[in-house]
């Protein structure tokens, strides 16, 4: 099913093959991929926060969403990388990984204190970002650097983000405390976002990160970009460019478009896939969070 209420469509195409892989984002984060099928035919695909995954070898079936992208004034298409599979069987190798240790604060009462306290003890970096990052003084996705130590102060948008942000810290210890950065609702999501536009309009020239917007809402920069574009639809902004870092905004045609609600329906899928994580990341056996079997 697709349409008004329901999720973009998910494709699949079988037998492809890795051509290319270059990074994106200020810190590398995502990855853009050329895939080519049996026939010779390439294609570019975004793997939003994929950095750090394995990539497929061999020929390989790609799951992605389709989506309708505007960069330097070009319409185009963007395929966004959702999962892959290897198109045949193969022998699988297991390697021993040394677990990290985890100290589980989900529960505390009072986590700020305790979080005090490890800052005091030296080389530990705090992962947090929304409306709390600035009162705890930690790193969002992206700022993150290799330590001994990790704080995950808010729940991460997702385990493609979290797991991301593991790697690239890969710290001997993760202490977990969880806590919800809000902004759930499209309603709040939107206008909360809304406030940073209206600020980036009136003093940067319209010229937002979406990687910066993400860490600011502390959600996944898929759901921010699908954000920009229902302020779009809806005529509140108008979207010049939207390339993979920088997205080019100016003011809207104040004239709500007739898809304004299918791409609703889109946003409020994604915001309800993270707060599911996020339930998920409350209640989950700490241990198997850091260190999946």
């Amino acid at each position: 099913p697709f349409g008004p209420g329901n999720p973009p469509i998910v494709l699949a195409s079988r037998g492809l093959s890795l051509r290319s892989c270059t990074e994106l984002g200020r810190a590398g984060e995502h990855l853009l991929l050329v895939v080519e099928n049996q026939e010779g035919t390439e294609q570019k695909v975004i793997w939003w926060q994929g950095a750090g995954w394995p990539l497929p070898q061999g020929r390989f079936d790609l799951a992605y969403v389709a989506r309708a992208s505007s960069f330097k004034g070009e319409r185009s298409l963007r395929l966004e990388w959702i999962g892959a599979q290897s198109s045949a069987e193969s022998a699988i190798t297991i390697a021993e990984v040394p677990a990290v240790a985890v100290v589980d604060y989900r529960r505390e009462p009072h986590p700020l204190p305790v979080l005090k306290q490890l800052q005091t003890q030296g080389d530990i970096q705090i992962w947090c970002e929304g409306k709390s990052q600035k009162e705890i003084g930690g790193h969002s996705c992206d700022e993150i650097s290799p330590a001994k130590a990790l704080a995950v102060w808010t729940i991460p948008p997702g385990p493609s983000e979290f797991r991301f942000v593991l790697n690239k810290a890969a710290p001997s210890i993760v202490y977990l405390f969880g806590i919800d950065p809000g902004l759930a609702t499209v309603n709040e999501f939107l206008t909360y976002l809304a406030g940073m536009v209206k600020y980036a309009l009136s003093r940067k020239g319209g010229q937002v990160s979406a990687y910066a917007l993400a860490a600011a809402t502390a959600h996944r920069e898929a759901t921010v970009r699908l954000g920009l574009l229902g302020l779009h639809k809806k005529g509140y902004i108008t979207i010049l460019e939207d390339g993979p870092d920088v997205v080019q905004l100016a003011a809207g045609s104040g004239q709500e478009t007739d898809d304004h609600a299918d791409l609703i329906a889109q946003l409020r899928f994604l915001l309800e896939e993270t707060a599911s994580y996020r339930r998920y990341f409350r209640t989950v056996d700490a241990n198997l969070l850091v260190n999946p079997q």
